[in-house]
């Protein structure tokens, strides 16, 4: 019987080369590279030739450190990342509590040390070099920081005003123009000088009925008090935070003032140009505009990942 040959042998590659300048020294290898492969496949080394096995393992060995260098995970751009044993998150007063609920969540199965700073509006601006992530940034201040640097936005968190009554009321509100009916007096407004109070009087010169009301309109020093204006009837309807009136028995939202996102009080999700290569911090931004969003949603924040500012 004869005797079979090894299937390898007629996969001989052939070759008449040395390669001892692209066998770099941190390889630990000395000498003349053909002379390696009889070693590697055991054959003749007077054979200057691959078998086809050789060529796979050498090719496999010099690849090593490829795959060690590329061990770091990565975002979504393709670009590396890193991790870090503390993340520092800011965000804004009437986002703290929502914040807090958000970052514990996501700090539970991680052995990570997560941060929480409570910053003003002018803060925000001022320290955000000091944070790894911002949650709550306004939206007129995004272009501001997006100038100073390579920001990264990763989505909204937008809060509606709305138009509260109390609940059995004996008129309806179903649009705005319907806010007109002598009945409904007074109508409690958040300061001009606060973010709701503004938004508020945008809307309703939108809806063009800001001159009709205003005679029945009151002042209250924010959107808070609005609301407490009218739970004590001293307002027959309130203009205020859609999330005010979560946990409020006795009230209801009458009617959204605004007509679409352009019309709600958005606040930015972004990471620093420093965090862009940290782990931590990205995954952090994607927990907040996803599993985490839930609890943002609890609290009356609507989720957009839109990466656009909002229309005006």
């Amino acid at each position: 019987m004869m005797k079979h040959k090894n299937i390898f042998s007629t996969l001989k590659l052939k070759y008449s080369c040395r390669f001892d300048s692209v066998i770099p020294a941190q390889a630990g290898i000395q000498g003349d590279f053909c002379d390696l492969a009889p070693r590697l496949r055991g054959g003749d080394k007077q054979t200057n030739s691959f078998t086809f096995p050789g060529l796979i393992f050498s090719l496999l060995f010099l690849s090593l450190p490829l795959f060690y260098a590329c061990s770091s995970c990565s975002d979504e751009d393709g670009s590396l990342v890193s991790k870090s044993d503390n993340l520092i998150a800011c965000t804004v007063a009437q986002m703290e509590t929502a914040t807090r609920e958000v970052l514990g969540e996501f700090g539970k199965p991680r052995a990570l040390k997560l941060e929480l700073k409570v910053l003003t509006e002018e803060q925000m601006l001022d320290q955000a070099a000091d944070c790894d992530i911002l949650i709550g940034l306004d939206s007129d201040n995004v272009k501001i920081l997006s100038d100073k640097g390579k920001w990264s936005l990763r989505g909204w968190l937008d809060d509606e005003i709305v138009v509260a009554i109390k609940s059995g009321e004996k008129f309806d509100i179903k649009r705005a123009k319907d806010m007109q009916q002598p009945i409904i007096n007074p109508i409690a407004i958040p300061a001009a000088n606060t973010p709701a109070g503004k938004k508020a009087r945008e809307l309703l010169d939108f809806w063009r009925i800001h001159d009709k009301v205003r005679p029945r309109l009151i002042e209250a020093p924010d959107a808070w008090q609005a609301l407490q204006m009218l739970q004590s009837g001293r307002a027959r309807a309130a203009i205020t935070h859609a999330r005010l009136l979560r946990r409020q028995k006795g009230l209801d939202i009458a009617l959204a003032l605004g007509r679409g996102r352009q019309h709600n009080l958005s606040r930015a999700v972004m990471i620093a140009p420093r965090s862009l290569d940290n782990g931590d911090a990205l995954e952090l931004a994607r927990f907040v505009m996803g599993e985490g969003n839930k609890i943002f949603a609890g609290h009356g924040w609507k989720r957009f990942t839109s990466k656009r500012l909002p229309q005006r």
